[in-house]
């Protein structure tokens, strides 16, 4: 909980900090929040994006069932 509380702290300091979005993401994920995790990716992935955001983005779909959005996102991070 407290290295979350950080992470998020970070991002309000540096909020284009893609280091601290894909860190933060993993560990949503790790707590089992899958749709905390994608709202918060998905949300940078307006402002930036990149391969391994994407990759993410995918695997949480695709652990959330949403093949086709797990698809679209993995073809994405291919490119």
């Amino acid at each position: 909980m407290q290295a979350i509380k950080a992470f998020e702290r970070a991002l309000q300091i540096n909020p284009e900090s893609m280091e601290a979005v894909i860190t933060l993401a993993g560990m949503h994920q790790a707590n089992g929040e899958f749709a905390t995790a994608i709202e918060l990716l998905e949300r940078y992935s307006s402002i930036q994006t990149n391969d391994n955001l994407h990759a993410r983005l995918g695997d949480l779909y695709l652990a959330s069932r949403d093949f086709a959005k797990a698809m679209q996102h993995f073809f994405i991070a291919i490119k």
